[in-house]
């Protein structure tokens, strides 16, 4: 373990190089810097190497960043003359400088690339004989050699770049540059397609063997490996399009490993390439599998037809069945009924048309099971309303068009479902109900029976004929059609009132002519009784008083 802790943390040790701020100097302090960096530069690659291997190669390694670093502060030094007027002395003297010794800069990054190169190789070698820690820190030095090869390219560019700003005939290094970049760039392209592939596979065992700890692990190396290789061929690719290389190949890389376009990724030779690709791709499909695959889609499209319309004849022959029905079935029932019916057959030639384009249809069945548990942990409110609505179809309490009293709202029925109920009120308000809140509490349904009793309350004075009162009320019963003479209506004395007799009247009418025939006797009764001379008492209280003195009164 602690091998795993101290690899990373020597590889970026090496690394760490105070670098001044050249943006601050002056371009003689800057001239004064290179040149101490380039002769501490000399007397370091002067020293004798141990003869450690690990010792020689993190000093080998240390000189490379001393190069990188020194030859950064000349490009540094380069483009702060760069940035003085074309009369300015400095720039001659940088020309005359890159003439003289240009050829010796181009000679070592030559080298130092060169000697990366074949360190690289070695350590890539090593790895197949080490395994644990071991590999873990061979692996990390590799990965900086590689990335200060990476630098070494850019320091080449900076180079051509320079020599072509100062008009120095540069087409030879140019050509060197873009030929090593463009290496560079294929064998990050090799290694992209190696660690993309490498992930694919892995993902392929873990969905077939489960979770695993090591195929986790591996996938999360080659995660990494491919997003190193993916920074570094963009590196590449930024290089050589300063330098006027092609990087077409690359682009395309980079837009397929991104999985989307990215506009700058993207000119008329990529998009010419990729639109190139795509059209062989179909040719070689349509060659291979186009006539099979228009046949199941045209299949399938047909089934789906034929489903659609069998679906609608299963609708009507179930309306058709539960009209001609001797039972007695609720209208809400029939819907659910009819619409369940279609729905059925319709999802059974879904299921038959996605298993002849080469759906396994036994996975997605097989797995209904699995996202019913879900569902039914996410939606226990719904599932509530639905068994509610379910019980509410198979009891009958009410049905559509019935006036009823139901968690405390009363309404019309409009329509029902196995989730919720929708009422209509009195006055004309739209009422959504869960079903659990109707099945929940009492229901009382006003229009569930085909005849309803009317109980009504007339009060009548004291002084009238009680015997004459009754048959007024009873006549005026009998003289209305719309009261049923079976059950026959009842005329009594209810009670003694404080201020009244009160007759109860009681007599059965058609439910949907409830309203109407009452609203009619509380009119006829008033007319009547007025002709009549009955009379229909106020509140009233009689006060008596003692016909004796009252206590304390003189006399």
């Amino acid at each position: 373990m602690g091998l795993l802790m101290l690899a990373p943390a020597q590889a970026q040790d090496v690394q760490i190089e105070s670098i001044p701020d050249w943006n601050e100097m002056t371009v003689a302090e800057l001239s004064e810097t290179v040149s101490d960096e380039v002769a501490s530069l000399r007397i370091f690659e002067q020293a004798p190497m141990p003869d450690s291997f690990e010792r020689r190669r993190t000093l080998e390694i240390r000189r490379d960043e001393k190069t990188i670093h020194a030859l950064r502060s000349v490009q540094a030094l380069a483009d702060r003359v760069l940035a003085l007027p074309e009369e300015a002395p400095e720039r001659n003297t940088l020309t005359q400088l890159m003439l003289s010794r240009g050829s010796l800069i181009e000679q070592t990054l030559t080298e130092r690339f060169a000697s990366l190169t074949l360190r690289l190789n070695e350590s890539l070698n090593r790895q197949s004989e080490l395994s644990g820690p071991a590999l873990l820190i061979e692996e990390s030095f590799t990965e900086l050699i590689d990335e200060q090869r990476l630098r070494y390219l850019e320091l080449f560019t900076e180079q051509a770049l320079l020599l072509k700003a100062l008009a120095i005939d540069g087409a030879s290094l140019r050509d060197e540059v873009v030929g090593t970049l463009s290496l560079y760039g294929e064998e990050m392209m090799g290694l992209i397609y190696l660690h993309h592939n490498g992930l694919e596979m892995l993902a392929a065992r873990q969905a077939a063997d489960g979770t695993d700890v090591d195929l986790i692990q591996a996938a999360r190396f080659e995660s990494e490996r491919l997003q190193l290789a993916v920074l570094r061929l963009r590196g590449v690719v930024t290089q050589l399009e300063l330098l006027g290389g092609d990087t077409v190949e690359m682009r395309r890389t980079l837009i397929e490993q991104r999985g989307s376009l990215a506009l700058a990724l993207v000119d008329t030779d990529v998009a010419t390439l990729l639109f190139a690709e795509a059209t062989t791709k179909f040719k070689n499909w349509l060659a291979s599998r186009g006539l099979s695959t228009t046949l199941s889609i045209l299949l399938f499209v047909i089934i789906l037809i034929v489903a659609r319309w069998v679906a609608r004849v299963a609708r009507r022959l179930t309306e058709r069945a539960l009209k001609h029905s001797d039972q007695s079935i609720s209208q809400l029932l029939k819907e659910m009924l009819i619409s369940m019916a279609g729905t059925v057959v319709f999802l059974i030639g879904v299921l038959v048309a996605l298993s002849q384009v080469g759906v396994s249809v036994a996975p997605m069945i097989a797995g209904l099971g699995v996202v019913g548990f879900i569902v039914g942990f996410a939606l226990q409110d719904t599932l509530s309303n639905f068994a509610s609505g379910a019980m509410i179809l198979a009891y009958r309490p009410f049905d559509t068009g019935d006036f009823i009293s139901a968690a405390d709202v009363e309404g019309t029925v409009r329509n029902m479902n196995l989730v919720n109920t929708t009422i209509v009120t009195i006055d004309n308000r739209l009422l959504i109900i869960p079903n659990s809140k109707i099945w929940g509490g009492v229901i009382l349904n006003f229009t569930g029976q085909q005849t309803r009793r009317t109980d009504v309350v007339y009060n009548v004075s004291y002084s009238e004929d009680l015997d004459h009162v009754q048959r007024v009320l009873e006549d005026l019963i009998a003289s209305d059609e719309r009261f049923l003479t079976t059950p026959e209506p009842i005329v009594r004395v209810k009670q003694f009132s404080d201020s009244s007799i009160d007759f109860l009247v009681r007599a059965y009418v058609k439910t949907d002519e409830f309203w109407e025939t009452l609203w009619a006797l509380n009119k006829a009764v008033k007319q009547r009784f007025d002709a009549e001379g009955i009379t229909i008492p106020f509140p009233q209280r009689d006060v008596h008083l003692p016909a004796g003195p009252v206590s304390g009164e003189v006399g």
